[in-house]
């Protein structure tokens, strides 16, 4: 059996990293303003792509990027907490779709890649927590 003194230093111990997990959700949230966070970046031979993302459907971005290899255009938004669907379409035909738990603060990184004789795809789609990392 525990010693009171050992319950009470792992309830301590317990407790602050609750406080760590918390407090650095919420530091996430207010530094990127929003708790979804999706970077875009076009690694293609194409020069210039047209992209939109939607979140449950609702078309949220609607930009354009250069052929500028390890150059992430950073969009902040604010998301529902719970399981959302992410759609990207390049150019209006290439297209990915996933599906991502959302609490609170959640990063998404998308690429934009090619290969040889015009069948270019969405080659990365990696979505993460700032707790953990999901490839």
């Amino acid at each position: 059996m525990l010693t009171m003194k050992r319950k009470k230093f792992f309830v301590l111990i317990v407790s602050l990293v609750l406080i760590i997990i918390v407090f650095r959700q919420v530091y996430f949230y207010y530094k990127y303003d929003g708790n979804l966070v999706i970077y875009v970046s076009n690694h293609s031979n194409i020069d210039t792509v047209n992209f939109d993302v939607y979140i449950n459907k609702e078309l949220k971005i609607s930009e354009s990027s250069n052929n500028n290899f390890h150059i992430y255009k950073e969009f902040s938004l604010n998301s529902k907490i719970g399981t959302n669907s992410i759609k990207v379409v390049f150019d209006e035909k290439y297209q990915k779709e996933i599906n991502v738990n959302i609490f609170p603060v959640r990063f998404i990184y998308i690429e934009f890649t090619g290969q040889t004789d015009d069948t270019y795809f969405i080659n990365t789609f990696k979505s993460y927590s700032p707790l953990r990392r999901i490839e």
